[in-house]
């Protein structure tokens, strides 16, 4: 088990860092989409780790894995890889586009590095931010507008259902039921 875990760290690690750095040479149209096409992309280098890590690192390699079954490893190696997928595309989610940290941030930023609730409202237009989010859904096919009211269309009906699944299942709460 711990070799495939120490190659699922390795392979993510190198993937995401990859990542990390195209986007901010280039940021991608799809982000999601960018992020499954180098999660794909990176499943070879699993099975390519596997097999170089022993002769690259023999004794090292023996000292992890032990007498583990070589299936036992891969399997290892590509469901830590897959999880660790899951949580970079959770952290970019819901970390890095988070309400909370994004407020935090706007404070840091201020001179004064203490804000007061004026400036922070003027800094931070909700209204603003919900015609953007209403927009890029609009782009991206999940809503439309008719007239001065928004409906799901078909895809957005889909994501919904998914979402609202997915929290039951894990029993989520959505942003407005957190403290």
């Amino acid at each position: 088990m711990l070799g495939g875990v120490v190659i699922a760290l390795l392979v993510s690690a190198l993937w995401m860092s990859a990542q990390v750095i195209a986007m901010q040479i280039r940021p991608a149209a799809h982000r999601f989409r960018s992020m499954l096409l180098g999660y794909l992309v990176s499943l070879p280098f699993v099975y390519l780790c596997y097999r170089a890590l022993p002769v690259a690192l023999p004794q090292t390699w023996q000292w992890l894995v032990g007498s583990e079954h070589a299936l036992s490893i891969l399997i290892h190696a590509y469901l830590g890889h897959l999880l660790l997928f899951f949580f970079y595309v959770e952290c970019f989610y819901h970390v890095e586009r988070a309400v909370t940290l994004r407020l935090l941030i706007e404070i840091m930023q201020q001179p004064s590095r203490e804000a007061s609730l004026r400036q922070i409202e003027a800094d931070y237009n909700i209204d603003e931010m919900i015609v953007r989010r209403l927009e890029v859904l609009e782009l991206n096919g999940f809503v439309e507008q008719q007239g001065d009211r928004w409906r799901l269309l078909e895809k957005g009906r889909r994501l919904a259902r998914v979402m609202r699944l997915s929290c039951w299942i894990f029993q989520s709460k959505t942003q407005d039921e957190r403290l």
